[in-house]
């Protein structure tokens, strides 16, 4: 008995699609992480003029006051302010350069 193989030759008009659809899938997804990167970068940019404002806010000397869990209202101690600082020098580290 002859063996009869299941694997048919790609006809070259065939290939040529496949080929074709293979190019088309791989520039989608190249457009899409290009567009996921815009956006990160954007985000980045964003963060960074964030933390650059809240940073001058604090350095600047003044009292800062907020509203507590109790809706009380209050002044930010000098710790916390350093702690903002600081935070804010972090987030600027990652997102500005």
């Amino acid at each position: 008995m002859a063996s009869v193989s299941s694997d048919k030759p790609v006809a070259p008009a065939e290939d040529k699609q496949l080929q074709e659809k293979l190019a088309a899938q791989q520039a989608a997804e190249q457009a899409k992480q290009k567009q996921e990167e815009a956006k990160a970068a954007k985000q980045r940019q964003e963060n960074c003029r964030e933390a650059q404002s809240a940073l001058n806010t604090l350095q600047a000397g003044g009292l800062i006051g907020h509203v507590n869990a109790q809706g009380e209202r209050g002044f930010m101690s000098d710790e916390e302010r350093a702690r903002q600082q600081q935070r804010a020098q972090e987030v600027i580290r990652k997102n500005c350069g």
